[in-house]
C-alpha cells in the first residue's frame, strides 16, 4: 500500500481495485484506466516495476536473449514503461473499443486509440535493435554518460541470472509438476562467479516475486484471489519454494563470502607522526649537546637521555628477556616497552666531565658506565620533558 503526503501528513492511498473492466462504459473505463495507470506510476518505483517489465515480455514471445539485452539496459526504460506492463500483468485490457469511441468523441482529439502494447513493443524493440547492431555502445560515446558502477553491476547481475530465468520458465509452464532436483541456484551462482553484490541484485529480481506468492497463499489480497485463481496450492507453493531456494542461495554465497573476506591490514602510522608529541630538548648550548632523531627510539633496545635542569643522566632498556626482537616505544610523551626496574637514572656531579667521557664510551663500556657513577639511583617512569636531551640509542 503506498502513501501519499498532504499537508505535512501521510496518508495510505489503496492500490485500485476492479472487478471487471468491460462492465464499465466508455467514459467510466477511460477515468478508472487513468487512475490504474497513474497509481503505478505516481506510488511506486520504477526499481519494484521492473519485474513486471520481463514478466510481460516472457508473455508476449520475447526471446531470452533480447529480455537480456533489455535488463542491461534498464536505464533506458521510463517508469511510464513499467507502469503499463504492471497494468496489463493485472488484466488491464490491452485495448476496449468503447474506450476508443468515446476518447475519440471528445473535442480536440485527434487520430485514433491504439492497444498499449503497440507503444511497448515499439519502445523495446529499439533498444533490442540498437543493442544488437551495437548502435547504443556507439551512442553512448557520443551522447550518454559513462556508466557508474551501479549500473555495471546491475548489467553483470542481469546476465548472470540468465540461467536462473530459464529455470523460471520451465517453472512457471508447469508448476504442479516441476523438478526441484535439477535446479540448483547456488551452483549457478558460483559458476557465474557471482560476488555478495551481484547476489543482493540478484535476490531482488526475485523477492517480489516470492512475496506476493506468499501473499496469494495466506488470501491476503483479494485483487490477488482473483488473478491466481485458476493456479492449484500446490503450483502455488511449488513456486514459492522456487524463489525460496533462490534467496537462501543468495544469503549463503553472500555469507560465506563476508566470512571468508580478510579483514582490512590496518596501516602502521608514520614514524614522525608516533613521537610527535614527544617532548625533548633539541639542544644545550651550555654543554654542546644535541639531541638525536626521536624516531630513532622506534627501532633501539637502549635510549640514554640527560635532564640539564636536574643533571640526570638516565638510561632506559627494553623489556625483552627472551630476545624476540622488542623494541622501546614511544606514546604521546612518554617512552614504553622498558623495564621498570633495570631503568634508573643518576646525578652527574659534573656534568660536562662525565658527558664528555659518555661520548667518548662504546658499547662495551657503555654496559658499565652507569654503574661507575656514584650516586643514588632512581627508577624512571618514561615521562620525558622540555629539558630532556636525547643523547643516544642502541
Amino acid at each position: 500500500m503506498a502513501k501519499t503526503k498532504v499537508k505535512n501528513q501521510t496518508v495510505k492511498t489503496a492500490a485500485p481495485k476492479i472487478t471487471d473492466w468491460y462492465a464499465l462504459s466508455g467514459k467510466e473505463y477511460h477515468q478508472t484506466r487513468s487512475r490504474f495507470i497513474d497509481y503505478y506510476y505516481q506510488e511506486k518505483k520504477k526499481s519494484d516495476l521492473l519485474p513486471d517489465v520481463w514478466v510481460w515480455c516472457k508473455n508476449n514471445d520475447y526471446s531470452k536473449d533480447d529480455i537480456a539485452i533489455l535488463k542491461s539496459q534498464v536505464s533506458y526504460i521510463s517508469g511510464f514503461h513499467t507502469a503499463l506492463c504492471k497494468c496489463l500483468n493485472l488484466g488491464l485490457p490491452d485495448y476496449n473499443k468503447d474506450h476508443a469511441d468515446y476518447w475519440e468523441s471528445l473535442p480536440g482529439t485527434s487520430g485514433v486509440m491504439r492497444p498499449i502494447s503497440d507503444f511497448l513493443h515499439k519502445s523495446f524493440r529499439e533498444l533490442i535493435d540498437k543493442g544488437h547492431s551495437g548502435e547504443q555502445e556507439e551512442e553512448e560515446s557520443v551522447k550518454a554518460p559513462v556508466k557508474t558502477i551501479q549500473q555495471r553491476m546491475y548489467e553483470a547481475a542481469c546476465f548472470m541470472a540468465k540461467e536462473i530465468d530459464e529455470e523460471e520458465t520451465r517453472l512457471l509452464e508447469n508448476p504442479e509438476n516441476y523438478d526441484f532436483k535439477k535446479f540448483d541456484p547456488a551452483r549457478i551462482l558460483r559458476e557465474e562467479q557471482a560476488k555478495a553484490a551481484h547476489v543482493k541484485i540478484i535476490n531482488g529480481f526475485y523477492k517480489r516475486d516470492l512475496d506476493e506468492m506468499r501473499e496469494v497463499l495466506n488470501n491476503d489480497d483479494e485483487q490477488l484471489r482473483e488473478a491466481y485463481s485458476n493456479t492449484s496450492k500446490k503450483a502455488v507453493r511449488n513456486i514459492i519454494k522456487f524463489y525460496e531456494e533462490i534467496d537462501s542461495a543468495c544469503r549463503m554465497i553472500s555469507e560465506q563470502q563476508k566470512s571468508q573476506r580478510k579483514p582490512r591490514q590496518k596501516r602502521p602510522p608514520a614514524r614522525d607522526k608516533i613521537v610527535s608529541k614527544l617532548k625533548y630538548m633539541k639542544s644545550f648550548d651550555q654543554l654542546k649537546l644535541v639531541s638525536i632523531d626521536p624516531t630513532k627510539i622506534l627501532d633501539s633496545k637502549e635510549l640514554w637521555i640527560y635532564n640539564t635542569k636536574t643533571r640526570k643522566l638516565g638510561r632506559y632498556i627494553v623489556e625483552d628477556e627472551f630476545n624476540t626482537g622488542l623494541t622501546l616505544g614511544v606514546k604521546g610523551t612518554s617512552i614504553t616497552g622498558f623495564k621498570p626496574d633495570a631503568s634508573i637514572q643518576k646525578t652527574l656531579r659534573k656534568p660536562e666531565d662525565k658527558l664528555k667521557e659518555f661520548k667518548e664510551a662504546g658499547k662495551v663500556k657503555l654496559r658499565k658506565f652507569m654503574d661507575e657513577i656514584k650516586a643514588v639511583d632512581t627508577k624512571m617512569n618514561g615521562r620525558l620533558n622540555e629539558n630532556t636531551i636525547l643523547l643516544k640509542v642502541l
